[in-house]
């Protein structure tokens, strides 16, 4: 870690930190500490835990729609693309040890509403969503008007979310294989 600049140590530590300790138990000088910055440097950086915390969404946000997208790269169609985002929830869920949605458990982390980190959680959602959407209406061979399109896409991707709760719940693959089944019946 110390081949990074002091930024990237202190976003570094703060994602680590942020998703397996949260945000509330997170303090500012643990990140200091953590990232072997200075506190005038981290100040340097950001105004303090709020402007990281914003920072730190967009940046894990990115990367986790980096990978998405990857993922659905591997497909050639869009129902093979709208099924293989339960592969990629697989992966995820093992490779995070099921600790869930690293944007949902921040919310739910923030004793009171931060208003401008909830807005970045909202667009990280909206973004997914539109993702589907956009799979959906691409689907070939379907007598599905638009609307009812959009709003299979909608119910999938409340589906997917509902599955990394269940995933968190139980530490468990099971809700993955279970919606991913189902959704192969409403593709089909």
């Amino acid at each position: 870690m110390n081949s990074e600049k002091p930024r990237e140590r202190i976003l570094i530590t703060a994602k680590r930190l942020f998703y397996h300790q949260g945000y509330s138990l997170t303090g500012i000088n643990q990140i200091i500490k953590e990232s072997k910055v200075s506190k005038d440097t981290l100040y340097r950086y950001f105004n303090g835990k709020e402007e990281l915390l914003i920072e730190y969404i967009k940046v894990a946000r990115n990367e986790w729609f980096e990978k998405f997208n990857q993922y659905l790269s591997f497909s050639k169609d869009n129902a093979s693309k709208i099924l293989s985002t339960f592969d990629f929830l697989k992966e995820s869920m093992v490779s995070n040890e099921f600790k869930g949605c690293r944007f949902l458990n921040l919310l739910s982390d923030i004793e009171t509403i931060n208003e401008k980190a909830r807005i970045e959680i909202v667009a990280h959602k909206n973004q997914l969503k539109e993702i589907f959407i956009s799979l959906f209406m691409g689907l070939k061979n379907t007598n599905k008007s638009n609307k009812e399109l959009k709003e299979l896409a909608e119910v999938v991707y409340i589906l997917f979310e509902g599955t990394i709760a269940e995933c968190k719940v139980f530490k468990d693959l099971w809700p993955v294989a279970k919606s991913k089944k189902m959704v192969s019946k409403l593709i089909s």
